[in-house]
């Protein structure tokens, strides 16, 4: 210890006999809770503070203590109470705890410290943290934060109280993220962009709970307490003066922009929202001008403000902090009753001594403050013990200010401007993991969003929920696709449990976006048709998916492996696939069995090839794909020669007795044929070709079934070959005509064979004609040949007969030789036989009308409709079905074909 500081502890001894360092003595008391460090209490010599609005005050006190052995430790965390004696002999006290402390030198039992007290809430600089905040706001996330350092810390608890003065509403925010951010820098970045101002009172519980500090919270300037006293004189210092006073005064004007404009898009509505706010208007000349054609743009983040209102406000905000801080007032003093955050009234002041008193208002925005104690020989002993820190000019007067100030009456958020997005941005994409319900795979909104949680939230951070891998841990996220139209794109929502990258638009962490999906040792690479594994079957690409709840899984694989090419779709559910190019079985380490080329359509269960506008299926090749889709040359080529071929015939029978084939039919489906081309262009004619079915092979076409095989025609039904043409049964043949059958053979034989059942010939309503060119032979190998009719005649060339029937009639004009061993002439006989009976029913017919049920569902009737039916001996017959459906009674001797017309009722 210096000499000077042995002197200066000599007089403070000496003097501490006389008048025992009364508080009401000295200018600056320093008072702890508990009494302080334990050894010889602290007595301040000065202090120097700085405090302000949206700050936490932090007080460097200058103090001596008779005991040169107090430990540093033992004052750290000691809430503390710094007060400073007013002109009124009232006491200004700030609260804190003590957050460091300097050993300044000590000698022969005597030691100067110096101490910094600053409030609770400053300690929270040093906890960092990462964790998120959901459906709460910001006032709310304040509360929450504080609570919890209130349940954690004895200190906090006593030292640190909360309050809120706010008049505005706040929104929820639906996701808030702290991240890599002190607990202090996340409070004070959402209230500055919230346009919420802080401050503290201080108190001191005289009943021995000791010093604390009340954080209050406030977003109107009439809100703000007033000095005390609430008015202060302007005047030049002098010693003799017993009123505080300011001596000096300055005003600061500067030039802005006078508006300022935000934009934010939202993609709910998919629309960008902009808001604009304009500044105070004054009658300023050239400046006011200049500033209207200065504007202030910000794109903000997407979906900044839930509201059009809310970001609106938020324009307000700033543009009212830009008006406000271009017209500040700064002032010195020895005004002791001034705190920051309190308004005061300038009185005495030349330039503003003409206006109103509301004008004349002024709220402190931040103040630094010297105060030096008062006590005996106190000159030397500062002297000895250190200055500490003030500014230059200030000079040795007891206590002096220096404060910054604006008018009370400005907008309130120019005193606590959100001066810029003080958001932290995301140094890179994050991997996250997809969370959920535990029973649900997949968890998504109608918006296909997801959510996640990050690998830095902890549990211990979120006490209620938000860490425990469930739906509460994130607010609903997008997800990137590669396309999104209106309900098309892509559609592959991450399930939960897999790692997903998130990236943040514009670097905010607040707003996250998913863009892929990453696999891991949890999550490995693809295993396409369940088997096989990377690197072995590095050539496979594609997407596999899986069941929802189960192992299924659909794919869609590319080989690319070389001379192996090929392309896979299937799904497991009745192993459906479609196999394209070189086939193989599943690819495993790389290595698989070739079973084909070209392509395969196979499913376990059924399987439909539907063409509105028609199928071909032709195996004439078209290499490299050349020519059209329904290239068709070589069919009808075939088609043609087969027509030609039936016409002949036709024509030829028809000659010679046979039944001409009617050939409309044929000839208009050849010409669909012909002009089908499954054209799609606007306005084509979708009468050609529409609907049909073509098939052709060069080496042939097989259709077997181990079952019964039906082909049916509703209207004409022609088969031809240019060689033979067989049909074989190995049991029956039935053929079955409405209205005639017609065999010609043009050459060659014509037989008719029962090999070993009854051959019937028949007409039931007709004749039968039986004619030759040559010879007519009936015969019989065993039994007998019985003719039977009311009459039989046998006619020969020349003219002779033999009539049967109501006796016998024998006649000719040559010789009649009869012939026998033996005649035996006798009286009269007959015999008999029963003559078949032919039913003349006619084909009478009525038809039921029904509505086609939905598949699987029975045809319903359709009673009441119209209709008309038109037959085919032009016979019109038009009605109403009754409730069954049913149309009337169709009379007609024979079979026709009936063309019927439904209307609306």
């Amino acid at each position: 210890m210096t000499d000077s500081l042995r002197s200066a502890a000599a007089d403070l001894l000496s003097v501490a006999d006389a008048i025992s360092f009364l508080p009401a003595t000295r200018l600056v008391e320093l008072r702890f809770a508990g009494g302080g460090p334990e050894g010889s209490p602290l007595i301040a010599l000065s202090a120097y503070g700085e405090e302000g609005l949206n700050m936490c005050h932090r007080i460097t006190v200058r103090c001596v203590a008779v005991d040169a052995r107090i430990e540093l430790i033992t004052m750290l965390g000691l809430r503390a109470a710094i007060g400073i004696r007013t002109a009124d002999g009232r006491e200004r006290i700030r609260c804190g705890v003590v957050t460091a402390g300097v050993a300044l030198g000590a000698d022969g039992g005597f030691a100067a410290y110096e101490i910094t007290v600053e409030p609770p809430l400053a300690l929270l600089r040093h906890r960092w943290g990462s964790r998120v905040f959901q459906a709460l706001t910001v006032p709310e996330i304040v509360r929450a934060l504080v609570e919890e350092h209130r349940g954690r810390n004895p200190i906090f608890n006593a030292g640190l109280g909360l309050r809120f003065d706010l008049q505005r509403r706040y929104e929820c925010r639906s996701y808030c993220v702290q991240y890599h951010e002190s607990d202090l820098e996340f409070i004070e970045r959402l209230l500055a962009e919230e346009g919420i101002g802080w401050r503290f009172d201080h108190e001191e519980d005289a009943a021995g709970a000791g010093p604390s500090t009340l954080l209050v919270l406030f977003d109107a300037a009439d809100s703000l307490p007033p000095a005390e006293p609430p008015s202060v004189r302007f005047h030049r210092g002098n010693a003799s003066e017993t009123e505080d006073s300011l001596t000096s005064w300055s005003a600061q004007r500067s030039v802005g922009a006078g508006r300022t404009t935000l934009t934010s898009f939202d993609y709910k509505p998919a629309a960008t929202t902009t808001a604009r706010a304009e500044g105070v208007e004054e009658d300023g000349g050239d400046a006011t001008s200049l500033e209207q054609a200065l504007e202030d743009f910000r794109p903000q983040t997407l979906h900044y403000a839930p509201t059009v209102d809310g970001l609106a406000a938020y324009a307000a905000l700033r543009q009212q902090a830009r008006d406000a801080e271009r017209n500040t007032f700064e002032a010195d003093g020895d005004a002791r009753g001034l705190t920051a955050g309190a308004w005061f009234q300038l009185e005495g002041h030349p330039r503003h001594e003409h206006e109103p008193g509301e004008e004349r208002r002024f709220v402190v925005t931040r103040l630094t403050f010297v105060a030096r104690s008062n006590l005996p020989v106190h000159s030397s002993l500062i002297d000895a013990a250190g200055e500490g820190r003030a500014w230059a000019g200030a000079g040795k007067t007891p206590y002096q200010i220096r404060l910054t100030a604006v008018r009370r009456g400005q907008a309130s958020a120019g005193i606590f401007p959100p001066r810029r997005d003080l958001r932290p941005t995301a140094r890179g994409p994050q991997s996250a993991i997809v969370v959920g319900p535990h029973d649900e795979e997949v968890h998504t909104d109608e918006y296909g969003r997801i959510r996640i949680q990050f690998h830095w939230q902890r549990q211990e951070d979120h006490p209620d929920g938000g860490a425990a891998y469930d739906e509460r841990s994130s607010c609903w996220v997008r997800v990137a696709l590669p396309s999104a139209g209106i309900a098309w794109g892509h559609q592959f929502i991450p399930r939960v449990g897999q790692e997903v990258l998130v990236d943040f638009l514009d670097g905010d962490i607040d707003r996250p976006v998913v863009t892929g999906v990453l696999g891991n040792g949890c999550h490995p690479p693809v295993r396409f048709s369940g088997v096989g594994a990377l690197p072995a079957n590095k050539a496979l690409s594609g997407i596999k998916s899986r069941e929802h709840g189960g192992a299924g899984f659909n794919e869609l694989v590319f080989d690319d492996t070389a001379g192996q090419l090929r392309a896979r779709l299937s799904t497991e559910h009745a192993a459906t696939q479609l196999n394209l190019g070189c086939l193989v079985h599943p690819r495993e380490n790389g290595q698989a069995t070739v079973r084909g080329d070209g392509a395969e359509l196979r499913t376990d269960g059924a399987a439909a090839v539907r063409g509105a506008r028609g199928v071909l299926v032709s195996a004439h090749g078209r290499p490299r794909a050349a020519g059209s889709q329904l290239a068709r040359e070589e069919l009808m080529e075939l088609l043609e020669q087969a027509r030609e071929l039936a016409r002949t015939l036709s024509d030829y029978a028809g000659s010679h007795q046979g039944v001409p084939a009617e050939s409309s039919g044929a000839d208009a489906l050849l010409q669909a044929v012909r002009q089908w081309d499954g054209d799609r262009a606007e306005g084509a004619d979708r009468e050609r070709g529409d609907g049909l079915v073509c098939a052709a092979a060069p080496e042939g076409i097989v259709i077997a079934t181990g079952a019964t095989l039906i082909s049916c025609a509703a209207e004409d039904h022609e088969v031809c070959a240019s060689h033979q043409l067989r049909l074989t049964a190995g049991e029956g043949l039935v053929a079955n005509a409405g209205a005639g059958i017609g065999l010609f053979a043009q050459s060659g034989d014509l037989r008719s064979i029962a090999h070993q059942g009854l051959h019937l010939t028949q007409a039931q309503q007709g004749d039968v004609v039986t004619e030759a060119a040559r010879n007519v032979r009936v015969s019989a190998a065993e039994g007998e040949v019985l003719i039977s009719a009311p009459v039989i005649r046998l006619v020969a060339q020349d003219g002779s007969f033999l009539r049967l029937g109501g006796g016998i009639a024998l006649g000719t004009e040559g010789a009649v030789q009869v012939k026998a061993a033996r005649h035996s002439l006798g009286g009269p006989a007959t015999d008999s036989i029963d003559l078949p009976v032919f039913d003349r029913a006619g084909a009478d017919q009525r038809f039921a009308l029904l509505y086609p049920g939905a598949e699987g569902a029975e045809p319903q009737p359709a009673g009441g409709r119209r209709y008309e039916i038109t037959l085919k001996d032009g016979r019109v017959v038009a009605g109403t079905a009754d409730a069954e459906g049913r149309t009337d009674m169709l009379t007609s001797e024979a079979m026709q074909v009936a063309h019927i017309r439904v209307f609306d009722r």
